[in-house]
């Protein structure tokens, strides 16, 4: 008999499982910028999409305010079954319990952090899910493009941080691979000949660039 969700709502302690989500973290910073939702099948959003009529605006003291009139859509969330399977041999089942579970967390959650990472940014919507660039590929006007050819300079790093809206800016993060930050990024200076970006070891992400966590 295999216990899943089925049966009961918890298979694996919470405590083991936040374990394996820390240390996923860990090896894909996005990860820890995704809401989970512990939820069973699909899940349906209503979403404020538009105000059609009256938003706020300037009104003479003595003219009535216009009523607001809303458009509401619906966000459709679909789940994907991401699994990994552990053989235990008999030498492991004899390990000391702490060092046992050590290695279970170890074994899923590196793994799984990998194609779980991997499908968060580059997911193709087919049997996984649909990764953030995937979605930008289809959608021009969501994307900001500033580098066609050569090296990436400051200036174009400026162009693409003015395109990202005020509201969005607080607490919005740059994300690369390490090749990049450290081949790339690490190698743009500034107009005064200080680099773009600033390691920062023992902080959140690996360092700084204009303020924004990379």
């Amino acid at each position: 008999f295999t216990h899943d969700t089925t049966y009961t709502s918890i298979v694996i302690p919470r405590e083991t499982q936040d374990q394996i989500w820390a240390r996923a973290i860990e090896g894909y910073g996005v990860l820890e910028d995704i809401n989970r939702l512990n939820v069973h099948g699909e899940l349906r959003m209503v979403k404020h999409t538009a105000i059609e009529e009256g938003d706020a605006k300037w009104y003479v003291e003595a003219t009535p305010t216009e009523d607001e009139k809303n458009t509401f859509g619906e966000l459709l969330l679909k789940g994907h079954e991401l699994s990994k399977a552990v053989t235990i041999s008999w030498k492991l089942r004899a390990m000391a319990m702490e060092d046992f579970e050590a290695f279970l967390i170890r074994e899923i959650s590196d793994r799984m952090a990998i194609a779980l990472g991997n499908a968060v940014t580059h997911g193709t919507g087919t049997n996984e899910p649909t990764g953030i660039l995937t979605v930008l590929k289809d959608k021009p006007e969501q994307k900001v493009t500033v580098a066609k050819t050569g090296e990436l300079t400051y200036s174009e790093l400026l162009k693409a941080v003015a395109c990202v809206h005020s509201s969005y800016k607080v607490g919005a993060k740059i994300y690369a691979n390490s090749k990049v930050i450290w081949t790339v990024l690490a190698n743009v200076l500034d107009k005064t000949g200080r680099p773009f970006f600033e390691a920062t070891a023992g902080q959140d992400g690996v360092g700084n660039a204009l303020g924004f966590v990379v």
